[in-house]
């Protein structure tokens, strides 16, 4: 769990698929990041109780190329902590 300037929290950032960094990745799935985001304010709230499910896919899945497709998730998931930690998104 990963705490936030705001008093907000979250997982860590996951990808599907899990091997998207290796050569073997299959292109043709679907690709996404996704995370859960817990919001101190909202803990008393039933519908919050496991945070909210965070999930990013950007226009990932029209790439085809898989060298392109990781390079997209890598700026993918270095935006998302930069909104989480620096623009406290």
């Amino acid at each position: 769990m990963k705490q936030l300037p705001n008093g907000c929290s979250c997982s860590d950032i996951e990808v599907f698929p899990k091997n998207w960094n290796t050569k073997s990745a299959k292109v043709n799935l679907k690709w996404y990041l996704y995370y859960r985001f817990y919001d101190a304010s909202f803990r008393n709230i039933p519908k919050y109780k496991n945070g909210l499910l965070v999930v990013v896919k950007a226009g990932l899945n029209r790439v085809d190329d898989l060298k392109e497709k990781q390079a997209i998730v890598k700026t993918l998931v270095e935006s998302e902590w930069r909104l989480l930690n620096e623009e406290v998104y």
